[in-house]
C-alpha cells in the first residue's frame, strides 16, 4: 500500500473515531459528494505534495453540515457546531503523531484554522491540513 493511501485511509478512521461518525460520511474527493445527508461530514480535499520521498501532503479538511429541513438547527448553532468539531481536531491532531502505528513515516500533522462558508447548500468550514511523511 502506498504512503499516501496508508496515510488517507488512517487518517479517515482517525476522524471517525475522534468526532464519532461513520466512516461513509468521511470521503476524499475533489469536490463535496451529492448525497442526502444530515448532520455533520467530512471532505477531505487533496490540495498535492511537496518534497521527494520525504514530503508534505496537504488537504483541505472540511467540515461540512446539512440540515435537511431549516427547523433541525440555526446558522448560529450551526457554526457552533462546527467550530466545536475543528476544536477537537486541532487538541488531537496538531503537532501530533496520532496514527504513527499504522503510518511509521508519519512525522507530524498540522492542523491551521480556516473560514466558514456556505457551500452547495452546506455551511463548510475549511481548515487546512499538512501531514509531515519522512521516508
Amino acid at each position: 500500500m502506498s504512503v499516501r493511501k496508508a496515510l488517507v485511509t488512517a487518517l479517515k478512521v482517525e476522524l471517525s473515531q475522534e468526532l464519532q461518525l461513520p466512516l461513509e460520511a468521511i470521503y476524499l474527493g475533489d469536490r463535496p459528494q451529492r448525497v442526502t445527508r444530515q448532520g455533520l461530514e467530512v471532505w477531505l480535499e487533496p490540495q498535492g505534495r511537496e518534497g521527494g520521498a520525504s514530503g508534505v501532503y496537504r488537504f483541505g479538511l472540511h467540515l461540512r453540515y446539512r440540515a435537511l429541513r431549516e427547523a433541525d438547527l440555526a446558522g448560529e448553532a450551526v457554526g457552533e457546531v462546527l467550530w466545536a468539531a475543528s476544536e477537537q481536531l486541532r487538541e488531537r491532531l496538531d503537532g501530533a503523531r496520532p496514527f504513527a502505528a499504522v503510518v511509521p513515516a508519519l512525522v507530524a500533522c498540522g492542523l491551521e484554522e480556516g473560514e466558514l462558508s456556505e457551500f452547495e447548500g452546506a455551511l463548510d468550514l475549511e481548515l487546512s491540513l499538512e501531514a509531515v511523511i519522512h521516508d
